[in-house]
């Protein structure tokens, strides 16, 4: 009975981690309006927002996000260019193909990831480091499980 109140609990502890909301970088060019925002990314030059909060359709207020996004697309009717980073609170998938954004029909990709910083060009040890974080924890259990 011990054990499992002491997993439960290493296992609370691991989910309040990631229970906040998460970091993106947040940007948009048209055209190349923002040189920064386009690829090759340069994310010293763009925003990167912490703890991202949205709207959430039919609420008040603003919600952690849980996703990044990056949206890469050319507009069908006009031939406009379009990059999007930003937060989320759904996950949108990773789908390239024909899409709609906003009233506009769209050509590329829209990419979903989920840990800080991932809408960037450059890979990310953050997600690698989570993985780490549990195995820790897995360990420790097995560790206290053997001893007692």
């Amino acid at each position: 009975m011990l054990s499992q109140v002491i997993f439960s609990v290493l296992y609370g502890l691991y989910q309040l981690q990631g229970s906040n909301a998460i970091n993106c970088y947040t940007c948009s060019s048209y055209n190349g309006s923002d040189i920064n925002c386009e690829d090759p990314y340069n994310p010293a030059m763009s925003t990167y927002t912490e703890k991202c909060m949205v709207p959430k359709q039919g609420h008040i207020g603003t919600f952690p996000a849980n996703f990044c996004i990056k949206i890469v697309g050319k507009n069908v009717d006009t031939g406009e260019l379009m990059v999007i980073r930003a937060c989320v609170m759904k996950t949108m998938d990773t789908q390239c193909g024909v899409f709609r954004y906003q009233d506009y029909t769209m050509t590329g990709c829209i990419l979903t990831c989920d840990y800080d910083g991932c809408n960037s060009a450059k890979p990310s040890l953050e997600h690698f480091n989570s993985y780490i974080s549990l195995s820790s924890l897995i360990v420790i259990w097995q560790i206290y499980k053997y001893f007692t």
